[in-house]
This record gives C-alpha cells, sequence and structure tokens, in this order.
C-alpha cells in the first residue's frame, strides 16, 4: 500500500491460497474461490450460468470461461483491467495471466493448465506484445489449443493493426529481428511463433483504433463471449441481466460506466435540441467554437479542458448566464459538440496524475482524448480567411493581413518561417502541434517584439531550453503552454503579462523554480504544474491570485509570504489540492486563516505532515481542528499526522459527498475515528495506525447514533483496507446491516491480529485478502459470506483451522 491510497487490483485467478502448515482438504494449493450455490430452476430452457463449468470441444471439462493475454506494461492498468472486470461483472470466469507477474520466459504449468480449462482466449495484442517471448509461446499455445482441443481464439488489436501482426512489420518486426539473432540455432521456435501470429491476424476479433472508446469495445467484447457461453440467452435477455446487474455495487460500475457518463453528467443542462445544423440560434455560436478547431491536424489529439482553456483565451463569447462560469460554460459547449458528432473520442488515460481528483483509479473518470472529426471539419474550412494551418512549414496561402490564428502542424521549423511569423501583424493565436516531440530547439529573441496582438502561445512538446526574455512584452497573451519541454528557467518579464490566464507547464522536468513575479499574474486561473515533484518552495505571495482554480499542491513554510495563510483568498481553487509541510503551520489561528471552508469547488483535499517528529502534539491536534473542508469534498487523505486524536469533524454525516478517505501513518492515535454514518463513503483505507488495539463498535458509529436509532453504518462503502496495523489484536464483531455494499476487505500486516468476526452478513462482499496476520488463528468458512468469489490467505503460519460448524475439513 502507498501514501496515495489507491487500493491493489482484485486478486488474479493465478494468486494463491497459500498456508504454511498443510493445508486441511478440500483446500489445495492455488486460488480458493469461494462460489455463491445458485438453486436450480425448473425450467428445463434456462442455461446454466457461465461462470459454472462445461464441456469443451474435446469433452474435457473446461475450469474458466476466458484466459487473458496480454503484455502488462502495455494495458495492465488500463484496457486489460476493466476488460478483465467487465467480464467477471457479467459472471463469466476469467483467467489473467500476466506477462510481468512470473518471473522467467517459460510458461508456468499453471499457466498452461488454465489455457487448457478454459473455453475461450483472448488475446490482446500491443506494441510491446512480441517482445516477450513469454507472451509468444502463450500465443503458440493457444494455436494449439484450438487446433486441438476446440477453443475459441478471439483477437484484441488493442494499440496495433492486423497488418503490423501478420507481416510483423513495425514493433512487432523489430522484435521478431532480435528474436532471430537470438534464437539461431532454434528456428523452428520463431516459425511456430510466426505461423501463430499469422493465424491470429486472419482470425475475427476486435481492432480498438476503430471504436470511438475502448468501453464501447469492451461492451462488445463482453457481450459476445456472454451469448457464445448462453446461445439460448436473447439479447434482450442478457440487457435485462445486466441492467439487474447495475444494482450491484462493484468496481466496473465504478470505473468503467464512469468513464461512459461523464459527458452525460455534465451536459444534463445542455437541451436535446441544440444542434449545429438546426438550431440557427445556436448555430453561429457554436461554429466560431467548432471553427478553432480548424488550427488543429487531422491526427492531433487534444483533452477537453485543454480545448476550453483556449477558447477562453481567445475571448470566444460562451457564458449564457452571469451565474456560471467561462469553464463551465466551455465544457457545456464542448459535450454539444460531442454529442453532435464534431469531436471524437481517441482514446481514454485512466493513470492517477499529479492533479488527478480521486487517488483511486476506479472512482476517476479517467480523461478521454479527443480528435476533429475532418468530415465536419470539412464544411467549415473555407468560411474563414483567419484560420490558417501550416504543413511542413509552408505558409503559401495564408494571408499577412487577415490572418489571425496560425498553426504549424510539423515536427520541425527552420529560422526561415520563424522570420516570416511576425509579418502576421494581426495574429492572435500561434500553435506549434505536434502528438510527438518536435526537434525545435530555441525560440528566436525577436520573435514576440512586433507580435502586438498574440493572445494564445504553444510551444509544447518542443525541446526548448528557456523563453526569451521578450516574451514579457506581449501584453496580450492569456494562455502560455510550455508544457513537456525540456525549459530550465522562465523569464521574470513573465509577471509583466497580466491578463494571463493559463500558464501549463506540465511534464517539465527540469523546471525547478517559478518566477518572483508570479504574484503578479493576478489573472491567472490554471497553473497546470508539478508542484511537489518539482519545487523546493512555494512563490510568495500567491495571495494575490484571487482567480486562480488550478493548483495541484502548496508547500507551506515560516517564511512570511509562504505561509499557509496564502490560500485564504484562492476560494475559486478546485480539483484536487494538496497542503503539504503542516508541521510548518505556526498557530490554530494561521491554521484558520487558510479558510477551507469557503473552498467550495474543491474536491479532494490531502493534508500532509513531512515529518511524524513534532514536539507540540497538541497544537497538531489544535491546526487538524482547524482545517475542516467544506462538506461537499470528494476524497480526504490525511497523512503522517503526529496528533494522538483525529479531529471530531472528520466523524461527521455533514460530508455528504465524501467517496474516498485514507488515513496513512496516523502512528500516534489509538482509537479508530468513528466515521461509519458518512453516507458516500466508498473507499477507505487505514495504514500504518500502529496504536491501534481492536476495531470496534465506535469505528462504525458514534455514542451518538447508538442512543438516538440504530443505523447501518458504512452504507456504501465498496472497498475496505487496513495495512500494516503493528498492534491490531481483534475486530470485535460486524452486526447485521452493517457494510450491505462492501466488496472487497484486505487486512495486511497485522502481525498481533488473533481473532476476525464473522462476515457472514456481508452480502455483497466478493474479494477478501487476509496476509502477513502471522497470528491469527482460525477462520470459520460458515462465518464468510455466500456471496464469496475469491479468498487469499497468505503468510499466516498459525491458521490451521479451515472448517465448517457442521464439521467438514
Amino acid at each position: 500500500m502507498n501514501p496515495s491510497g489507491a487500493p491493489s487490483p482484485p486478486p488474479t485467478s493465478d494468486e494463491e491460497v497459500q498456508f504454511q502448515d498443510p493445508p486441511p482438504s478440500p483446500l489445495k494449493l492455488g486460488i480458493e474461490s469461494v462460489k455463491k450455490k445458485k438453486k436450480k430452476k425448473k425450467n428445463k430452457n434456462k442455461k446454466k450460468p457461465a461462470s459454472e463449468a462445461f464441456k469443451t470441444d474435446d469433452g474435457s471439462e473446461s475450469r474458466y470461461d476466458v484466459f487473458l493475454s496480454f503484455k502488462g506494461e502495455d494495458s495492465r492498468k488500463n484496457f486489460t483491467n476493466f476488460l478483465y472486470h467487465a467480464l467477471v461483472e457479467k459472471g463469466i470466469s476469467t483467467f489473467r495471466d500476466d506477462d510481468e507477474l512470473e518471473r522467467g520466459d517459460s510458461l508456468a504449468s499453471h499457466t498452461i493448465k488454465a489455457m487448457e480449462e478454459s473455453k475461450f482466449i483472448i488475446v490482446i495484442l500491443s506494441t510491446n506484445y512480441a517482445r516477450s517471448t513469454r507472451c509468444l509461446d502463450q500465443l503458440a499455445k493457444a494455436f494449439e489449443c484450438q487446433r486441438v482441443m476446440g477453443k475459441t481464439v478471439f483477437p484484441v488489436f488493442y494499440d496495433v493493426e492486423p497488418s503490423e501482426v501478420r507481416h510483423q512489420t513495425g514493433k512487432f518486426g523489430e522484435a521478431f529481428s532480435k528474436h532471430k539473432k537470438a534464437f539461431k540455432g532454434n528456428t523452428e521456435t520463431v516459425q511456430k511463433w510466426t505461423d501463430a501470429l499469422k493465424h491470429l491476424a486472419d482470425l475475427s476479433g476486435w481492432n480498438l483504433q476503430l471504436y470511438e472508446n475502448g468501453p464501447k469495445a469492451i461492451q462488445e467484447v463482453v457481450q459476445t463471449v456472454f451469448l457464445q457461453l448462453n446461445p439460448a440467452v436473447d439479447l434482450e435477455e442478457s440487457d435485462s441481466r445486466g441492467k439487474e446487474a447495475e444494482s450491484v455495487p462493484s468496481e466496473l460500475h465504478s470505473s468503467i460506466e464512469k468513464v461512459q457518463e461523464e459527458n452525460e453528467i455534465e451536459t444534463r443542462n445542455v437541451k436535446e435540441n441544440v444542434v449545429i445544423e438546426e438550431d440557427k440560434s445556436s448555430a453561429e455560436h457554436l461554429q466560431g467554437l467548432f471553427l478553432y478547431c480548424s488550427l488543429f491536424p487531422e491526427d492531433f489529439e487534444f483533452r477537453k479542458h485543454e480545448l476550453v482553456q483556449l477558447w477562453i483565451a481567445e475571448g470566444l463569447d460562451m457564458k449564457e448566464s452571469e451565474q456560471e462560469t467561462m469553464e463551465d460554460a466551455g465544457i457545456k459547449h464542448f459535450n454539444t459538440l460531442v454529442s453532435q458528432g464534431y469531436f471524437m473520442c481517441s482514446r481514454c488515460d485512466f493513470k492517477v496524475g499529479f492533479d488527478s481528483v480521486f487517488s483511486v483509479p476506479m472512482y476517476s473518470p479517467g480523461n478521454f482524448f479527443y480528435k476533429v472529426n475532418p468530415v465536419k471539419l470539412s464544411v467549415l474550412e473555407t468560411k474563414s480567411s483567419d484560420y490558417f494551418m501550416a504543413v511542413n512549414s509552408k505558409l503559401d496561402g495564408a494571408s499577412e493581413s487577415t490572418t489571425q490564428h496560425l498553426s504549424f502542424a510539423y515536427d520541425d521549423i527552420d529560422d526561415m518561417t520563424f522570420g516570416a511569423i511576425p509579418k502576421f501583424k494581426n495574429l492572435r493565436t500561434l500553435l506549434l502541434l505536434s502528438n510527438r516531440v518536435s526537434s525545435i530547439k530555441r525560440i528566436p529573441a525577436d520573435l514576440f517584439l512586433s507580435l502586438n496582438f498574440l493572445t494564445t502561445l504553444k510551444l509544447s512538446r518542443t525541446l526548448i531550453s528557456g523563453l526569451p526574455g521578450s516574451v514579457g512584452n506581449v501584453k496580450p497573451l492569456r494562455y502560455l503552454d510550455v508544457s513537456y519541454t525540456p525549459i530550465r528557467w522562465l523569464p521574470e518579464s513573465i509577471g509583466g503579462l497580466n491578463i494571463l490566464q493559463t500558464l501549463k507547464l506540465r511534464g517539465c522536468i527540469h523546471l525547478s523554480d517559478l518566477p518572483r513575479s508570479m504574484h503578479r499574474l493576478t489573472t491567472l486561473r490554471h497553473l497546470d504544474f508539478d508542484i511537489i515533484g518539482q519545487l523546493d518552495f512555494m512563490p510568495a505571495h500567491l495571495r494575490n491570485l484571487t482567480d486562480l482554480q488550478t493548483l495541484s499542491a502548496f508547500l507551506v513554510d515560516q517564511e512570511d509570504g509562504r505561509r499557509i495563510g496564502e490560500l485564504k483568498n484562492l476560494n475559486d481553487l478546485g480539483g484536487a489540492l494538496r497542503i503539504l509541510r503542516l508541521e510548518n503551520v505556526l498557530s490554530k489561528a494561521d491554521a484558520e486563516e487558510a479558510d477551507l471552508p469557503s473552498k467550495k469547488c474543491l474536491q479532494r483535499l490531502d493534508l500532509h505532515w513531512t515529518s511524524l517528529v513534532v514536539e507540540n502534539i497538541k497544537l497538531q491536534e489544535e491546526i487538524l481542528g482547524s482545517l475542516r473542508p467544506h462538506a461537499g469534498l470528494r476524497e480526504l487523505q490525511i497523512l503522517f499526522y503526529n496528533g494522538t486524536k483525529l479531529p471530531a469533524w472528520l466523524s461527521s454525516p455533514s460530508f455528504s459527498g465524501l467517496v474516498v478517505m485514507t488515513l496513512f501513518n496516523c502512528e500516534n492515535c489509538d482509537l479508530l475515528p468513528s466515521i461509519g454514518q458518512l453516507p458516500e463513503l466508498k473507499f477507505l483505507s487505514i495504514v500504518q495506525m500502529n496504536k491501534v488495539k481492536e476495531i470496534n463498535q465506535t469505528f462504525f458509529r458514534s455514542t451518538d447514533d447508538l442512543i438516538d436509532k440504530p443505523v447501518n453504518a458504512f452504507p456504501k462503502l465498496e472497498i475496505l483496507e487496513f495495512d500494516i496495523m503493528l498492534s491490531l489484536k481483534e475486530w470485535k464483531n460486524v452486526k447485521e446491516g452493517d457494510l450491505p455494499s462492501l466488496i472487497k476487505l484486505s487486512m495486511e500486516s497485522c502481525p498481533e491480529l488473533v481473532t476476525l468476526p464473522s462476515f457472514s452478513s456481508l452480502k455483497c462482499l466478493k474479494y477478501m485478502e487476509v496476509r502477513q496476520c502471522q497470528k491469527l488463528m482460525s477462520l470459520d468458512r460458515n462465518e464468510l459470506p455466500t456471496s464469496l468469489e475469491s479468498l487469499i490467505i497468505r503468510d499466516c503460519p498459525e491458521l490451521k483451522e479451515w472448517s465448517d460448524k457442521e464439521g467438514d475439513q
């Protein structure tokens, strides 16, 4: 477990229930799946669930429905992970084999057996798949299983084309060139792999390049497998089952469905009849926004918020009321254009970044990347001479007198072309666009001296190491993007850009300081920068930036101008904010000056002490008590807190939107907080609270709750993790009705834990992991719920009793 609070993934089928002593029968070495007993129905036409065993074409009984073969580094954390959960959620028993979870290149015997015991084999072909000899051995084995045992093999072309696989070109060609050298004396093996790839490329499958988004492809894969496992179930019945499944809380619905529904949530207030071609009142308005995208080459990818910030910088009219922000209005219009097919989703990025709203991937909707629909764009391309996209440095056709928005779609630009740019006297937009790193290393020092109207400058993914000081002369500049460049400094003259709204420094790993003049950027709305990873201290006097909405972190210092009180006036902050070095807060009044309750747009807050060596523990308790956030917060993390008790506000059910909570290394706290009445909490991780000795009813409900009326504790909690609880000896009991939505329970590194309560009342529990609990004595099978699908026990040497109360061993 790491401080981010991200949960470990649900167990894969190649993990094992491991006992130090010989396990009692009927446990076998390997994973113990506790399947829910299904009542037989009298209807003779009713098919068995997909997860039940069946006979394959060669007459052997199958243990799994699906075997997934994939290259871990390419798709483990994104497509494969979500496909796996979608299959399992549909009742499809799935073995997920990760080439990097096994050391060595040869296929493990249990992997071979799993392939032979699976009805379907899905091979997820990705950029680096052919580099792994183990993956290629799996592929050859899949081909053998199809030919000899009648298995069905489906290819999924994740980020490669079928032709690359069939003819071993591109990355596949490079990999096979190396294999041929490495296997000079064993050409038979290489030929076996080659034949298997050619055969696979000719099979029916899914090419993800043809889908607008990953979730849609996943849905089709799952539907295909389900219907082949249940040929008598028609689509209507399958859909109805899917709807029934939606009522069950699950990791799948917390991830993929959030991705699919993200735009729908943001566009609830958009009228259904807004169509660019038909609604003339909105046509001009939206057409102006879309026309801006004529600057983008066909393969250029962009994020939603990035384009909205560009629109805002250009002063494009979007607000329909004074109550909504420009960003909210832009997102609404963006989603309208998506719904009408003007933008197409190209891919999703589920990685958790420094600015992610949630530290837990399954609750993060992911970041969509979009491309412009070239068919829609072709209608608009000839309608304005204001916009010009130069390809390969060619400015032929661009009017120096009328062109206001200019983009360069290429990887390099020569000095001659740079020299021509100042001739465009009315230039408002200059974009250097590439999805790859370009070779541009230098910006001419005099470039900005004559660009008197420039509002937008995008130099991302170039190789520039700095900006000329003349950029400070471009007073109208509102948007400056130098992200993903090796830039090492920003000129102090940037402080003179007094209407700058967006400064994008993401991925500038060599930039370790910001200009002292930052406090003069009083109109700045978005500072896109990994502050924790890049800065040693904050720029001084940030309280002047009252329009700031995006600030990933604040590093508290005791120096004037860098104290926590600098956050006081930044009440428009949204998204995620991490406040670090809280040991530098000098007093309760100092903490109160930050005025966190007024920051009502914040969705995630991390409160982080850097050192546990704090002399005044009482002061730390007062400080945390004064850092209560607003009630609509979605995620809260408290890390390295040195007080002996957590604040009372943490238990307040008024936090009606809190979904994720992490308490990490609160070393001196000897009692768990009473947080069972948080109505929306779905993920709770408690790590390294080493003075806590027991989990009792005060964790589930406060004394007032016990007196007033009995209520179910943790009504929506899906994942509960306890890790590194060195003094925990006992979990006393779980009352009937508590934890009604719990899917996964993890107990790890609790060396003093002796007893666990009965979990039989947890009707939704599917995954349970008990690791490194060296004194745990027993685990009664009858005290586990029938819903449990996976139980992992590791490094519990005293756990010798695994029994039924009825006497079964």
